[in-house]
């Protein structure tokens, strides 16, 4: 069955670059989202190993499409040299700490991800592709160090799938099950006691606990001015008791201006008031361009 599927996949992959031919994988894509099974790919980012879970969201769409955050990683590859250290806060299963692992042949990656069960897939991943300049930490980020329950939405997306990033610290109406206890950390005391040399890049998306992880953060984004990709998102900030544009306000205080992406890691300056119910953003100190 895996190797039929794989097959198939090779064909929805190149379907999904064409408009009339992406409904029909999109089709395929959602027949299987009830499919049980983790099914390791060898060509993610066009050589690197890594587990798809063909019912989960991320995981079926890196599958039969080849990636999740295809926009902003088409974006990190501008950014990310060789020799930077770079933060996967909220790093689930790993789609954005291999890709940036394989880059930083002389760097390092730094991944925080505090969900037990999504911990072992992420550190799954990273053993598969035997890579030994990945940190993982099994927790999460915020502005105290402290224990705090997070929560899980069992219901199922419209396409069948379900989704293991959605995982969050605040109750919702749809994130309202108890899921497990979770250690938080401030990076800013993570980074003075495993004395981190500098930090280049950091990846945040952390449903709702954004604001708080860079209040923690602060000293260490003052001293480094490390570029910020972040997840906006409308619900999720509500349900931590902040508006959207709090994250960009807090960060435009400190020196940083902004870039929403938009398809293929294309970029275009944003101001606070431009805030749309969700999107991915790039904090830029202003000294720095990409």
């Amino acid at each position: 069955m895996n190797y039929l599927l794989l097959q198939l996949r090779k064909i929805t992959k190149i379907a999904y670059k064409y408009r009339g031919l992406a409904r029909i994988a999109e089709g395929i894509r959602k027949y299987y989202s009830h499919y049980q099974k983790n099914i390791l790919v060898d060509d993610f980012d066009n050589s690197l190993a890594f587990y798809c879970a063909l019912d989960e969201h991320m995981g079926s769409q890196i599958f039969w499409k080849g990636f999740y955050s295809g926009d902003q990683l088409n974006l990190l590859d501008r950014i990310l040299n060789p020799d930077m250290i770079f933060l996967d806060v909220g790093a689930n299963h790993g789609e954005f700490t291999v890709f940036a692992a394989k880059r930083l042949t002389e760097g390092h990656v730094i991944a925080f991800e505090p969900v037990s069960i999504f911990f072992e897939k992420l550190e799954r991943n990273v053993k598969q592709n035997g890579f030994n300049n990945v940190t993982l930490i099994n927790q999460g980020l915020g502005d105290s160090d402290t224990h705090i329950t997070i929560y899980s939405r069992d219901e199922r997306f419209e396409d069948g799938t379900k989704n293991e990033g959605l995982h969050s610290i605040y109750i919702t109406k749809s994130c309202s099950r108890a899921f497990e206890t979770i250690k938080i950390i401030c990076l800013d005391d993570f980074i003075k006691s495993h004395q981190i040399p500098k930090v280049d890049v950091i990846k945040l998306d952390i449903e709702g606990a954004e604001l708080a992880a860079l209040r923690g953060a602060k000293e260490t984004i003052t001293r480094f001015r490390p570029i910020i990709l972040i997840e906006v998102n409308e619900e999720t900030c509500q349900a931590a008791g902040y508006p959207p544009r709090a994250l960009l306000d807090y960060l435009s205080e400190i020196g940083y201006r902004f870039d929403l992406i938009i398809r293929n890691g294309i970029t275009r300056s944003i101001i606070p008031d431009e805030l749309d119910k969700f999107q991915n953003i790039i904090c830029l100190p202003q000294i720095k361009s990409i």
